[in-house]
């Protein structure tokens, strides 16, 4: 076994690079990855390249309030908040055009679900 594995990147400036050039690459950890906030990609709402903005539920009251949150990359499972929201933290997924501060909402289900399901 080679120790090799396939990987893909997204690199900023790749000018210097050709194909074939061996790189180096620091990964996350295990220990990183869980946690890391990653919320749908419709969750947020885009506030400048590197900030956007969620609804977060009171899960006691219903009540949403507006937070500012730093996004990292998009990843098959959604986008990375880097701050801004914590592990558990309930947000709204769809319909941020319709909300303001103070709405209340009722959640109709937590986690991820499908149309029609």
């Amino acid at each position: 076994m080679s120790g090799l594995y396939p990987v893909v990147l997204n690199i900023d400036d790749s000018s210097g690079l050709r194909p074939g050039l061996r790189v180096e690459v620091q990964g996350r950890t295990d220990n990183f990855a869980k946690q890391t906030v990653v919320i749908p990609l419709s969750a947020y709402r885009v506030v400048n390249t590197s900030q956007g903005a969620v609804f977060v539920v009171d899960i006691n009251s219903g009540i949403v309030s507006q937070q500012q949150v730093e996004l990292g990359n998009i990843t098959d499972a959604g986008i990375e908040v880097i701050k801004g929201l914590n592990i558990g933290d309930l947000i709204v997924a769809k319909g941020q055009a319709t909300l303001r501060d103070g709405d209340r909402v009722i959640p109709i289900g937590v986690g991820v679900s499908r149309f029609n399901e």
